[in-house]
């Protein structure tokens, strides 16, 4: 899963802070922004009855949308302000039929407020103005079902002398964020395994060194995503990187297994022998330097601040997982398909 729905990703969802900050939004309704601007082609463009009628029709559409609560514009504004000046009749809150009307709605109200006032609704030539719908959560499902909401919007109604620009707000800023956690995910793994897969066959001059040294990672990588999708924590800018660096703490153990076997290897003995006296060589110092660094990487797991406790056991799962891959799963591989790289690439040494 992609995102976190807490208020803060740093605390734990029990925290008496995302408590507090769900109370507010069940009580309130919404306080997350999601902002959309209507940029038009020139001044006074707002002006314009069909510009206003379609952002009245976008807030509608929008609105329908589960995770939105309330939605403000400049529409708005100007529907109170022709309730207010006909005694408050419902009747009259509806935009002008004509730019003429428009233009006497805003000057009433730009003449009564102050310019810091009305500058967070509309620019002072009438050329540019937010909408801003406040939402409930920022749950990834949720932000991606408003944001295709608006995109299909969008695509159905445009605006003559002017168009939508998506979008701002909190709400705005997490949907780019997750779309860029999808598409950097998928790149990151395959751009850190590619670039070890490059070394290795480079260093023993082997591409079946290369894809069975992977094989301890690819093992790490399913456990952790597994461990991630049974706890609930969703991936985004604090995890990916944690997943990326996890590659790079997994290859070393199967390099220092391999590179002994070669060493013995080299010295005449058979494959059997040369696997079990690095396993017992070897095979022991991977295993006390994996305890250690995970036994070490585990005690920050009893921080209360989540985001260190999620990512400690995150690391901590990595090093273990690929630590057992590579002293189980690769010796019974390499025992198996006896590969030729092992005898061919390190020679006896010489006196």
């Amino acid at each position: 899963d992609v995102g976190d729905p807490s208020a803060s990703r740093i605390l734990a969802a029990s925290s008496e802070y995302n408590r507090a900050a769900q109370a507010t939004e069940e009580a309130f309704g919404g306080t997350e922004r999601f902002m959309v601007v209507v940029e038009g082609d020139g001044p006074r463009a707002l002006y314009q009855p069909a510009v206003l009628q379609t952002i009245e029709k976008f807030q509608d559409t929008l609105s329908r949308v589960p995770v939105v609560s309330a939605s403000l514009s400049l529409v708005d504004l100007l529907k109170a302000m022709r309730e207010r000046f006909h005694e408050s009749d419902p009747k009259w809150g509806i935009i002008p039929s004509t730019e003429r009307e428009v233009a006497s709605e805003f000057f009433l109200y730009w003449g009564s407020v102050y310019p810091s006032t009305s500058a967070r609704h509309f620019t002072p030539d009438f050329s540019n103005a937010p909408i801003t719908f406040f939402c409930r959560d920022h749950a990834v499902a949720h932000v991606r079902a408003l944001v295709a909401a608006a995109q299909d919007f969008i695509a159905r109604n445009p605006m003559p002398g002017a168009h939508f620009l998506l979008a701002g707000g909190y709400v705005g800023i997490m949907a780019a964020v997750y779309d860029e956690i999808l598409r950097s995910d998928a790149l990151m793994t395959a751009a850190s395994f590619g670039v070890i897969l490059v070394i290795v066959a480079i260093t023993y001059r082997s591409l079946v060194a290369a894809l069975l040294l992977t094989v301890p990672l690819l093992v790490a990588n399913l456990f952790v995503n597994a461990y991630m999708a049974g706890r609930g924590i969703g991936l985004d800018l604090d995890t990916l990187p944690v997943i990326a660096v996890g590659v790079g703490f997994g290859i070393d153990y199967g390099i220092y297994l391999v590179s002994r076997i070669q060493e013995i290897l080299a010295r005449g003995a058979t494959l059997e022998a040369a696997v079990q006296e690095s396993l017992t060589g070897s095979g022991r110092t991977i295993a006390f330097t994996a305890i250690t660094m995970t036994a070490g990487v585990l005690c920050f797991t009893m921080t209360e601040i989540r985001f260190v406790s999620e990512m400690a056991a995150l690391l901590a799962l990595w090093m273990a997982a690929s630590a057992a891959t590579s002293l189980v799963v690769l010796p019974a591989l390499l025992l198996w398909l006896r590969p030729a790289f092992l005898s061919r690439t390190v020679r006896p040494r010489t006196a």
